[in-house]
């Protein structure tokens, strides 16, 4: 089980970058890893010494963000496995929101722009959770201002056509790499 592909692997062939130039598309790479990189250590309570001036302004619309509507962490970017789909994947955080009486799985998004592939990766995400036994209430998006203002938070409401075509990629990406 160890050549499973992940949520996003199986994704990829719908991400179309070819507009975005090579320097900024490694930009937006790097400045992704960062703040996944501080999230995560932000969300576990652990020390950050340094944030890179890439990443000031959204750490900060995180932060605000995190104080104000996490409750309780119970996961964060714990890679999981689906028994049965035969995938895995990493979801940022699974945590518990103010207000909910269960669990609220997110995934950060750096970039602005949204794209329609994150509705698959939200579902192949929930999906791959709840086979682990995380019963999620809430599936959604965070994507944090780049100046530090309020974060935008997007629920995602369609689940079953979302892992429906989750699925179409992942039976895809087995055609092409079984």
């Amino acid at each position: 089980m160890t050549d499973l592909p992940s949520v996003t692997q199986v994704l990829q062939p719908w991400v179309d970058l070819s507009m975005v130039p090579a320097d900024v598309l490694e930009f937006a790479k790097v400045r992704g890893n960062d703040f996944h990189s501080l999230a995560a250590r932000y969300a576990l309570g652990l020390w950050i010494d340094e944030v890179p001036e890439s990443c000031v302004g959204r750490y900060a619309s995180f932060k605000k963000w995190f104080d104000a509507t996490v409750v309780d962490v119970v996961l964060v970017e714990k890679r999981l496995i689906h028994r049965k789909l035969h995938y895995t994947g990493e979801p940022d955080i699974i945590a518990r929101l103010r207000g909910d009486t269960g669990l609220c799985l997110l995934d950060y998004k750096t970039p602005q722009a949204f794209s329609k592939t994150w509705c698959a990766q939200i579902a192949g995400y929930k999906e791959l959770a709840e086979h682990n036994d995380y019963p999620i209430q809430r599936a959604a998006t965070l994507q944090p201002h780049p100046e530090g203002k309020r974060a935008k938070f997007r629920d995602y409401m369609t689940h079953r056509e979302d892992l429906a075509a989750f699925l179409s990629a992942l039976n895809c990406w087995r055609y092409f790499h079984g």
